[in-house]
């Protein structure tokens, strides 16, 4: 649910040397079509405090990202949740990022993780149930979606506002 610019500053940060920065980015602006197709995929978002605090890019391509999690908060199928710092110690602190990926009508599921050296698809059952119990204990201990997390985000936005002067 990146912006464009968000995404770029994070690839060029992050991308071994001699990466393709700009198929890199596009990759991820087409992931950007799904919450706009007729048949978009339910997505639950967390989203850690420490993404929205940390200033990637300018405070401007914060703004312009930040504003972008509340518009799609807002979206019908979208929830997000933001992991407070209050929320201290968590299942998933060592963990890469992840995602739980499941297709109902066709009856998959998997698991996508996601690191610097690597990205794996597990889909063993064992796999699929850790990962699952994970993202719920991670959204017991996440803000609510709707007014908590939008208040903060929008707190957030301001904080990035004010750096831009």
């Amino acid at each position: 649910m990146q912006t464009e610019r968000y995404a770029r500053a994070v690839i060029e940060a992050t991308l071994h040397p001699n990466s393709d920065v700009d198929r890199e980015i596009e990759v991820r602006s087409r992931r950007q079509e799904l919450p706009h197709r007729p048949d978009r995929p339910e997505l639950r978002l967390i989203v850690s405090e420490g993404a929205v605090r940390q200033e990637v890019g300018a405070p401007a391509v914060m703004e312009e990202q930040i504003q972008r999690l509340i518009e799609l908060a807002g979206e019908p199928g979208i929830a997000i949740q933001l992991l407070p710092f209050s929320a201290g110690a968590h299942v998933a602190m060592t963990l890469p990022a992840f995602i739980v990926i499941r297709v109902a009508q066709h009856g998959l599921a998997t698991v996508y993780a996601e690191s610097r050296a690597s990205s794996l698809f597990l889909t063993n059952r064992e796999d699929l149930d850790e990962y699952t119990s994970l993202f719920s204990k991670l959204r017991g201990a996440a803000l609510d979606e709707g007014r908590p997390t939008r208040r903060l985000l929008e707190d957030v936005l301001q904080i990035h506002g004010s750096r831009k002067d």
